[in-house]
């Protein structure tokens, strides 16, 4: 991917960050076990689970260290078929923010399919990106300032995660799309969901095509 790729993708991921969702109730409800993973009970939904994963920071440098990955489950009503995994677009949404309008979408598909919705790296509760200047740019400060806020933005990820020496990680060149579909497909490894059927908003689709070619076995399906 080029630099100016690179620099519009967190761009995006930057300004696509959303807002706080409504907490709910989580008490009353057990923790249950999916594939390898132990999920709890979400207080952004009284039918869903929850779990943050570590994935690779850097699928290329194992001194990187790791970075979070944020998904909520919603097992299937009756007898579950597969599952539908559920990605926004932007890119820089949260896909979880929009959890109430992939259920209504789906409808009656929930009663026979597992439903997956996971924030992408850098989005959402997924170790979201921070960084302030370029959030609270508007277009009344011009295109330089918003240029210079993107190079900001970047310098700050290149300057903030060091690998055990003390060098620092460059970070901005690590929230792409291929990154982000590699740990959807080491997500996927964890939950053993088998078949998936992918659906993406927008640049979702572009990151279905990705996942695609990472070669996730589980996928059964994408739109």
């Amino acid at each position: 991917m080029s630099p100016l790729r690179v620099v519009a993708l967190v761009a995006a991921i930057v300004a696509g960050l959303g807002t706080a969702t409504p907490l709910v109730q989580a008490a009353g409800r057990a923790p249950i076990t999916v594939g390898s993973l132990t999920l709890e009970p979400c207080e952004t939904s009284a039918l869903a689970w929850c779990a943050t994963v570590q994935v690779p920071f850097s699928y290329a440098d194992p001194q990187a260290g790791t970075t979070g990955l944020y998904f909520e489950w919603f097992p299937a009503t009756e007898n579950a078929q597969g599952t539908v995994l559920a990605v926004e677009g932007g890119p820089g949404y949260s896909s979880t923010s929009s959890r109430d309008y992939y259920l209504d979408m789906l409808g009656p598909l929930t009663r026979t399919r597992n439903v997956l919705i996971a924030d992408l790296r850098g989005t959402g509760r997924s170790d979201p990106v921070r960084c302030p200047r370029l959030q609270n740019a508007t277009t009344a400060d011009g295109n330089q300032a918003y240029i210079d806020a993107v190079g900001a933005c970047g310098r700050r990820l290149n300057h903030t995660r060091q690998r055990p020496d003390g060098s620092y990680v460059r970070g901005s060149d690590l929230y792409t799309t291929a990154n982000a579909a590699r740990d959807i497909a080491r997500l996927l490894d964890l939950l053993a969901p088998g078949r998936v059927d992918l659906y993406g908003d927008s640049y979702g689709t572009y990151f279905a095509q990705v996942f695609t070619s990472t070669g996730a076995t589980s996928s059964r399906s994408s739109a």
